[in-house]
């Protein structure tokens, strides 16, 4: 028998702006993952890509080198723990930088979630 615990939390906690966009890239770029434009398009960021425009991914997207189009946030408020830079959970600088960019991150704390594992 697996267990599992489900979660309630949400990547967007409102007062959010969007703006269809392009994100170029290759493979899935999962929602939650911190964007940042160069060229016309928009796409995973890096450290070094912080000081550039930024936007967080809404939605997964299957991205490709010419762009898929998709809707991002560009304004509001997000679950920080939920953001990416890369692969990992967004750093402290990666959050900051999104402040710079109204968008804000919050830190969400799920008091109804069980853990019985």
């Amino acid at each position: 028998m697996k267990v599992t615990n489900n979660s309630y939390r949400q990547l967007q906690l409102g007062n959010n702006d969007f703006q269809s966009v392009l994100i170029s890239g290759t493979g899935v770029v999962k929602a939650g993952t911190i964007l940042a434009y160069a060229s016309g398009k928009y796409s995973a960021a890096t450290a070094e890509d912080l000081e550039k425009p930024l936007a967080v991914c809404v939605n997964d997207v299957t991205a490709s080198s010419a762009g898929v189009a998709d809707r991002v946030l560009i304004s509001g408020r997000v679950d920080g723990g939920l953001c990416f830079l890369g692969d990992a959970v967004a750093t402290d600088a990666a959050l900051n930088a999104l402040r710079k960019n109204s968008i804000i991150p919050v830190t969400v704390k799920q008091v109804g979630q069980l853990d019985n594992q």
